[in-house]
Order: C-alpha cells, then structure tokens, then sequence
C-alpha cells in the first residue's frame, strides 16, 4: 500500500501545483511557476529535514507509518493541509507588485510560500518514509513518485475546462483520501473482522475531512473558493464603474476569460484629440483579470471610422488599399477594427486563447485561428499586405517583466518582414516609456529583423509615430517609407513623428510636448551607434536594459537592470517605488527568503547529528546538492524554452512537468541495473547529454514549428525522452549506494530538495537577465559538482 500512497500523493501534489499557477495568474501579475516549483520542493525538503531529526533521536520510527493506520493519517493530513493552505491564501491580501511600497508585504509573501508548502511537506514525509524505510524497493518507490506526479501535471490540463480553480483544488486536495482510505479500509476488513472498530477513529476523520469538502465543492454562496484578483488589475478597475457586469465566464489551461458588459468602456489608443464624435459601443474580454481584447459595435453610426483618427491606422494609410491583412495579438483590438475600417478584403486573425478566438470570430464573422503566431508563419507562405501586431501589455507598467513572450523578438520580426508583400507594411503599437524604453527595444528589433531579412538600409524602411502616451512603429520590406505621406498623416491628426530616417524637426515633439524629445533623441542615438558601429557601448551604458530581445531571452517587457541600481534610484529622486518598472523584485524577495529557510533546513540536522553516533557523509550531501541543482535548472530551462513550440508557459509547464517526470521515473528503475562504479560515468553522460540539448535546441526547433499543435506537442515529449532518461539516473543511485543509513538518506533527500528550491527561483533571474541558454550551463556545472564529489570521495577511500 506504501507504493500506492506514494502514487496517489504524488499525483494530487503536482496537479495542486499547477492549479497553482493558475490562481497566481488571476490573482497576481504572473503565474509565478518558478515560486511554485520553489515552494513545492521546499514541502519536500522540509520533509526529508524534520525526519532526518527524528531518526536522529527516535531510531526506527518511521516504522510507525508504514502501517495501514500511519498511512491514513498522512494522507488525511495532506488534504487537511491542501485545503487549509488554499483558503487561506485566499484571504491573505497579498499583491507582490506593492513589495517596493509596503514592506508587509514581504510578510505576506513568506506566509503564503510558508502555509501552501504544507501539503507538499506531508506528501514530501510520506515519500521520503517510504525511501528510508524501504530501501530494497527505492526505485519502485522513485517510480511510483514520478508516475504520479506526471500524471498530476496532466490532469489539470483537462479538468480546468470543466470546473472553475478553487473548486479543481478542491478536488485535487482530496483525490489522496477518496483513492487510498477506502482502500485501506476494505483491505484491513478482510484480514481482521473488528478492523473498523479499531480502525473507527481513522474512519471517522475521513468521512469529516470529506464532508467539509463536499460542502466546499459544492456551496458556491459566499464564495469561500471565489478568486478575486488584485485590486489595481484592470478588471477590478472596470467592474468599479456603474451597471458593469461580468456576463460570461469561462476557462480552461490557457487563462480564464471574462466577458464584462459595460456603457463606460472606452478603448482607442492612440486617438487623435482632433477627433471630435463619439465612440462606437464597446464589450471586453479580460485574459486573467488584465489583458483586455475589445469587441466594437460597428453597426450604425460611428461605427469603425473612429480609428482613422489613431495612429495604429498609419500604417494602412502608407498602404493604400490592403487587400489581404493579417492581425497578430493578445489584448487590444484595435487591429481588427483599423483592417476592417480600411475595407482589407481578406483579414486573418490570430488569438492563442481558444475561448477568446471563439468569441472574436462570432462578433465579427472573420477568419481568427486560435493558434501560435510563431507556429502560423512557420507554417505557412503566406504573404500580406498589412501585418498588424498588437500587444499593449498589462495596465500597469512594470508589472510585466516576467512575461514570456516571443511576439516581439528579434527573430519574430525577421518573420514578419519575410511574410510581407513586396509593398507590404509591418505595424506594431505599443505604449510609451520615460526614460525611452519600448520603443527603443522595439525599434532596434525591427532594424535587426529587416537586416536578418536581407533588406538593406533598413533605417529607410522604418517609422515611428506617437500620441501623449503610446506610439507606432512601421516597417516595410521593400519601398522605402513614404515620408511625405506619413507627415501629412501626422500634421492632419497632431501626431509627433518620432522618427524618419530623414530628420523632420517641425514635427518632432510639436503637439504632445514633453520637456525634451526624448524619445526622437534615444532613437537617434541609436541610430548613430549603429553607424559607427558602437550599439553596445549604447546598451551597455544605457539607464535601463533596451537591448533588443532575441528568443533566448524573450522577456520584451523587462526594462531593469539590477547592476544600474543605484543610478536608478537616485534618477528618480530616490523614490523606492520606481523599482515598479520591474515586477522582477519578486524573485530577489523569495529567493531570499527561500535561502535563509533553505539555510535552515540544511543546518538543523547537521548540528543535530554531532550528538549522534551516526554522521553524514559530506561528501553524499555535496552530491546531492548538485544533483537537486542540476535536474531543477534542466527543468527549468525545458519550461522556458519549450514555450517557443507550445504556445503557453502553463502548458510549457505541463508538458515538461510530465515528459520529464516520467522518463526520469523509466530512468530511476532502470538504475538498478547499474553498478555503484559506474556513477561517475553517468554524471558526465547527464552533463554530455545536456550539452547536446544545448546545441541542438534551435535547429531542432525549426522543424517542430511547422507541425501542427498535437504533433508540436508530441515532438515535446519525444525531445525529453533522452533527457528524462538521464536525469533520473543520480538520484536513485546516490541513495542506493552512498548513502547508508536512513539518517543520511533523510538528509539527503532534504539536500536534494534545498537546492532544488533555490535553483527554481535562481533559474527565472537567470532568465530575465542573463537567458535561457545559461539556465543549461549552470545545470552542466551543478552535476560536474556532483561528479567531482564522487570522485573526491573515492580518491580518499583508495588512500584509506
């Protein structure tokens, strides 16, 4: 029954993990999957810790739950736990973007990391009980814990269509007790018919934890399982205003989607204050609470002509009569209405959230394809005549710097270009920065991708325009930008050209005044860094980081850099809130906090165990660390990276979560088969298998875009076969050969699991800052630790 319980226990903790995710998207300005993970592993090391403790002073104890009874318990624990942790990280009023502004906040944070690693503490005992007191069956008990959590990760993926968040956890918190109480109860009545007289306590306690969960389930008043998200996203705001309403609601592993009714919706960015009549009717469509896709009532008066009067319309304007268009976006909306209003014959949309698709194709009775944009022109050869990218970002600046998106990149923009017509035009808007930010990146992305196009001069080809608070960027393949056209345009509607390759000073900065050009001047900056071939003296001492994003480190709305800390500070007065252009400081807030627990955890039993006979081995405890390193920076970076060919860090997440999990569980049983020896070999098999992963990741990706979803994500799992295979190697090898006692195994699954927190959060930093690539190199050096601690240790038993 142990394996059985490990199985189910796991299963219930990965799938609670990625539910997770979901409700830190709603509730937060992230998914946060990396604190996630982080918190996750940290239940699991605070396990092997307190029981590593035990064993120190209570030989032999564990013994106790090995048992039928010592089982139940456990598992009526966890759901206790699981559904305590979610309800109250509930009603903990926790915003993590306020952290430079209200310190409490960071007590919120570690309460929160503190209360929701408790169900994963309690499954982390019963599976690290299950290694000590089982070590003949170590890999059936690796197995059954990476079978389990693979299919945890999957099932979320089919659940969320069909029940809301708090409910799915719900259900997941007690998915343990509904499978193994039962079980257990019906297994003990066949052996001993007073079973459920001595077993009533246990029984009883179960039929409480699953009453209290069915009345959680299903009594929806007082909304006890309600996600409500933080008060400064956009929803919140628009749900403010009078005869407001959400009017459907519906999600699934993409994002929840709300559609909100309201007569005082107003989206028209970048509008003219020339334009003088009213604003068509409006209806919304919130992604997580925040990014807003607007559907217009074009019928009657004024309908769609409105947008004439923005700036997004330029770039229809330079191309005439458009005859085929297509519309790339998350949030916005804009796009759509500026195609149809300049009368595009053949208009292509393209929304990743099937939910929001579906809606956007019944408003306007359009062609709108729920698919990856980078997948769609992978695969198709398609050229048109406008192509129109609209990604706002979310409402509050800063608030989306760890958002991974590949839209914006480099190489997207090498593939936009490559998909125009021979006159076609590249539109792009977005929103305004002081200091120069967005459009600075932006524009050093577009000059790249026409360069990696083959298009010469391509500061020719290229155009910015601006309002008060947003702009756009035009790019075209082949003519050069029509100047004179683009200014008419501009003077007609009060528009700043920003940039031309051809200076225009009467123009520049003329009927939306800032104290300076700021913006003009940043982009000629650039321009005459790029000419005398000093671009990276300009980043590099540039205030934040404006660097163009490539797909190894597509992060576009991340603008901080931590090594220009201090000028930042005191360029804005030394106001500590302006450390809110990044949403990053999340990671540097739980990393530290996740170190000093993790610090403590490590200690604990090392001065408990100088009181005992028993020691650990230091040199087992060093390869553990690299280990737990080493497999959690490899699993991140798959997250990471494999979103390119997924389409969502959530799905990202699900697919590795699973892939890996199971391939590393095949990995842990066939280690047995492997002699104590051959360790040594194996870690430099995982690092060389790693290093291939590293060099051959893009070249196998352009072949992966093309397929369609299914096979994209089949290919995905098929990339983590080797991968997984390895991975799960170590682990059950050090504990079956180095490891002798089970206050050191304890102790080891505790340094596996420490590390494994720290490397999480340290992978998303490393990310942001530094790219994906170097996530994969420092999992290379994590396991060449490992491997110079065995050969240390061994070098030092052939001198004994």
């Amino acid at each position: 029954m142990i394996h059985a319980a490990v199985f189910f226990l796991s299963l219930s903790a990965l799938a609670f993990e990625v539910v997770l995710t979901r409700v830190f998207a709603i509730t937060q300005w992230n998914h946060l999957s990396f604190m996630v993970i982080s918190l996750a592993l940290f239940g699991f090391a605070a396990s092997g810790t307190v029981l590593s403790l035990v064993e120190t002073h209570i030989p032999g104890w564990q013994t106790r739950f090995t048992r039928p009874s010592g089982l139940a318990m456990l598992v009526a624990l966890y759901t206790v736990s699981g559904l305590g942790a979610f309800l109250t990280l509930l009603r903990l009023p926790l915003d993590y973007f306020l952290l430079p502004l209200e310190p409490v906040q960071g007590v919120y944070l570690l309460l929160a990391y503190l209360t929701l690693a408790l169900p994963f503490f309690v499954a982390g005992s019963a599976i690290s009980i299950a290694y000590t007191g089982f070590p003949d069956t170590i890999r059936f008990t690796y197995f059954a814990t990476m079978g389990g959590s693979a299919c945890g990760a999957l099932l979320p993926y089919w659940l969320l269509r069909y029940f809301e968040e708090g409910q799915l956890l719900v259900l997941i918190a007690c998915i343990p007790c509904l499978a193994l109480v039962p079980i257990g109860a019906v297994r003990l009545s066949a052996k001993d018919r007073f079973t459920y007289r001595r077993y009533s306590p246990v029984i009883a306690a179960w039929c409480i934890i699953m009453a209290i969960a069915a009345a959680l389930f299903l009594w929806r008043q007082g909304g006890l399982l309600d996600i409500f998200p933080s008060d400064y996203k956009l929803l919140s705001h628009t749900l403010r205003f009078p005869d407001t309403r959400i009017s459907w609601s519906g999600g699934s592993i993409r994002g929840r989607i709300d559609r909100v009714e309201s007569p005082y919706l107003r989206f028209a960015p970048g509008l003219s204050l020339t334009y003088t009549d009213k604003l068509p009717p409006q209806s919304a469509l919130f992604r997580d609470a925040d990014d807003q896709t607007i559907l217009y009532d074009r019928a009657g008066r004024p309908g769609l002509d409105f947008t004439r009067w923005t700036h997004s319309f330029s770039g229809y304007h330079l191309a005439g009569r458009p005859d085929r268009a297509l519309i790339i976006q998350r949030g916005g909306g804009l796009a759509i209405a500026c195609a149809l209003a300049s009368g595009v014959r053949d208009i292509t949309v393209l929304d990743p959230h099937p939910l929001s698709a579906r809606w956007i194709r019944e408003h306007y009775g359009l062609n709108v394809r729920d698919q990856h944009p980078r997948a769609f022109l992978a695969g198709t050869g398609q050229r048109y005549d406008v192509i129109h990218v609209e990604s706002w970002g979310p409402s509050m600046p800063g608030a989306g710097a760890l958002d991974q998106s590949f839209l914006l990149t480099t190489p997207a923009m090498a593939e936009y270009i490559a998909h125009l017509t021979d006159t076609g035009i590249l539109v792009v808007s977005g929103r305004l920065r002081l200091p120069p930010a967005d459009v600075v990146r932006l524009w050093a992305a577009a000059r790249q991708g026409l360069l990696d196009a083959g298009v010469v001069d391509p500061e020719a080809r290229l155009a910015v325009v601006r309002n008060w608070d947003t702009f756009t960027l035009l790019a075209t393949r082949t003519p050069v930008i029509d100047s004179e056209s683009l200014m008419n345009f501009s003077k007609r509607l009060n528009f700043d050209v920003v940039y031309l390759k051809t200076p225009h000073p009467d123009v520049v900065n003329r009927y939306n005044i800032f104290d300076a050009p700021f913006h003009h001047d940043a982009l000629r900056r650039l321009e005459s860094a790029y000419r005398d071939g000093t671009e990276q003296r300009y980043f590099s001492e540039n205030l934040l980081d404006v660097a163009p994003q490539s797909d190894d480190r597509p992060f576009p709305n991340r603008f901080l850099r931590w090594d220009r800390i201090g000028s930042i500070y005191h360029s804005f007065g030394g106001r500590l809130y302006t450390l809110l252009l990044s949403g990053e400081v999340v990671i540097v807030v739980v990393l530290i906090e996740a170190a000093a627990v993790a610090a403590l955890l490590m200690g604990l039993p090392l001065i408990s165990a100088r009181r005992s006979v028993k020691k650990i081995s230091l040199s087992g405890i060093l390869y553990f660390l690299g280990v737990g390193a080493g497999f959690m920076l490899a699993e991140m970076y798959l997250i990471y990276k494999l979103v390119l060919v997924l389409g969502d860090p959530i799905i990202s997440m699900t697919v590795v979560l699973a892939g890996l999990l199971v391939f590393s569980g095949i990995g842990g049983m066939l280690s047995s088969r492997l002699p104590d020896r051959s360790i040594p070999y194996v870690l430099l098999l995982v690092a060389a298998v790693l290093f291939v992963t590293f060099a051959g990741t893009e070249w196998l990706f352009q072949g992966i875009l093309v397929m369609p979803e299914g096979i994209r994500q089949a290919a995905a799992v098929g990339m983590l076969v080797p991968i997984g295979l390895v991975l799960g190697l170590p682990f059950p090898m050090g504990m079956q050969y180095l490891l002798d006692s089970p206050l050191e195994r304890a102790y080891g699954w505790a340094a596996n699991g420490c590390t494994s927190v720290i490397g999480s959060i340290a992978a998303a930093q490393i990310a942001v800052s530094k790219g994906l690539s170097t996530i994969l190199v420092a999992a290379v050096a994590a396991y060449l630790v490992s491997w110079a601690a065995v050969v240390a240790a061994r070098g030092r038993r052939g001198n004994d």
